[in-house]
């Protein structure tokens, strides 16, 4: 039923309603899920209905330790980086994107984080610029790049972009609050040795 978007949405319900059941949870990751979802994402990336079920049940996939093995990262990464340029004017798909990928990224068993693709990076910068106002986008975005700076690989590339990400992310600090706006300092700090202006941002905002 790949073509028919309306069963496939409902099927997403059904799997987020299976996965917070008491029970064998082993059978989803046995039967390939995950992967069927991926595939689905990627042949209906402009449904918005569709798309917001299945990044919720991917979300939900790889946070359950019994299912999130079963999930490919990079695959997922991948259909998610589809659907993203033409999502560009949902910020509710966006911010659950960003949600749904933190998710998947994070390996907290192994306490690894998986590499970034630039078009995500690029996504994410597009985001901040266009929806400055956003809550959901907004801490999302800082939950999904700080656990981004934990990959060597991935600081370095979102460093090329300091000189626009950090003035995002300070021009929106009057937004942001409690942990997001934690997680927005941390992200600028690590990014402070490449971008010369933040300290003087840094100490306007603290006189």
């Amino acid at each position: 039923h790949f073509g028919c978007v309306s069963v496939l949405t409902r099927c997403c319900s059904l799997l987020r309603a299976t996965l917070h059941m008491d029970g064998d949870k082993q059978v989803l990751a046995d039967l390939g899920a995950a992967r069927l979802l991926i595939n689905a994402i990627m042949i209906h990336p402009t449904s918005t209905e569709f798309v917001l079920e299945a990044l919720a049940t991917l979300k939900d996939l790889a946070a359950d330790e019994t299912t999130r093995g079963s999930i490919d990262a990079a695959e997922a990464e991948a259909a998610i980086v589809s659907m993203l340029a033409a999502s560009r004017y949902k910020p509710d798909v966006l911010a659950l994107a960003f949600a749904a990928l933190n998710n998947v990224v994070v390996d907290s068993k192994t306490r690894t984080v998986a590499s970034m693709q630039r078009p995500v990076l690029n996504c994410i910068v597009s985001s901040l610029k266009s929806y400055p106002n956003d809550q959901d986008v907004l801490k999302n975005s800082c939950l999904l790049l700080k656990s981004y700076t934990y990959n060597e690989e991935n600081l370095l590339m979102m460093r090329e972009h300091s000189a626009t990400l950090v003035p995002l992310l300070v021009g929106s600090s009057n937004q942001l609050s409690g942990e997001t706006s934690e997680r927005a300092q941390y992200i600028m700090i690590k990014l402070y040795d490449r971008y010369n202006g933040y300290s003087e941002r840094q100490k306007a905002r603290q006189s």
